[in-house]
């Protein structure tokens, strides 16, 4: 009786709770540099080993982007491009490039990813971790 009692008040607290709060979705604060120590992840190397696959790729090599180099990409999308905020251009575009390696056929990949990496090289240099200068 006491357990129906103890659930049937956390459902209702479920239940009542403000369906537009932000609170269980906000961001814990947390600095780029230190998420990518936390995942043990260098951002700009990632990128530099991404720039150099699809140049091999020009030089007559294979398509072919490895597990190691998809994931570090997932995760600084995830740092330098959360999910759920607003999609502005970014230098360099983690998540555009994450997409190309996921979602390109493997004929038409490296075409595209080079084309991405042609773009960030005309981007903006900054002092801001995650980008390129």
């Amino acid at each position: 009786m006491l357990r129906r009692l103890i659930t049937s008040f956390f459902l209702c607290q479920i239940a009542l709770a403000d369906s537009t709060s932000n609170a269980v979705n906000e961001r814990i604060p947390v600095s780029s540099a230190a998420l990518e120590a936390h995942w043990n992840i260098d951002c700009q190397s990632a990128w530099s080993t991404l720039e150099t696959m699809v140049t091999e790729v020009a030089s007559g090599g294979h398509c072919a982007i490895d597990r190691e180099t998809r994931r570090e990409i997932q995760l600084c999308a995830f740092v330098y491009q959360p999910p759920g905020e607003e999609q502005s251009r970014s230098c360099p575009d983690y998540r555009a490039a994450l997409s190309l390696i996921t979602e390109a056929d493997a004929a038409n990949r490296c075409a595209a990813l080079a084309r991405l990496l042609q773009t960030a090289q005309t981007c903006f240099t900054g002092d801001s971790p995650g980008r390129i200068p």
